[in-house]
């Protein structure tokens, strides 16, 4: 596997399985033959809705927590309330996971940019996000 490094020492993945639009069953079975064939990174959102079936799929995966790369995204109603630590928290609960590797804002919610930034970057401080 190929990786990219980050600026803070971090590696990604070059290459990842992206959810949308997949659910349920159909999810858990995409995941399984993807980490079977060597992939390490997935991508989902709260707003695809299936944190919960790709966490349960990582979850019964052979892949060890640290050797998966997950990004999760927030959405544009947690956005607009300025609320990234619930809506982190809430992800990592759906995901079964103590920590995300990439935290994204899902299409950036006007004039609320900047405080949903400072508080993901208090996120990473905490080291809820690498």
């Amino acid at each position: 596997m190929e990786y990219f490094k980050l600026n803070n020492g971090e590696k990604i993945p070059a290459i990842g399985m992206g959810t949308f639009p997949m659910k349920g069953l159909k999810l858990i079975k995409a995941v399984h033959g993807a980490s079977r064939s060597g992939y390490q990174l997935y991508d989902t959102s709260v707003a695809y809705g299936n944190e919960r079936e790709l966490g349960m799929a990582l979850k019964l995966s052979s892949l060890k927590r640290e050797q998966q790369y997950i990004i999760t995204k927030m959405g544009n109603r947690q956005q607009e309330t300025s609320n990234a630590r619930t809506a982190l928290k809430d992800s990592m609960r759906r995901l079964h996971v103590k920590y995300v590797d990439l935290y994204l804002l899902h299409w950036p919610y006007p004039g609320k940019f900047m405080d949903n930034w400072k508080e993901m970057e208090d996120l990473y401080e905490e080291g809820l996000v690498k």
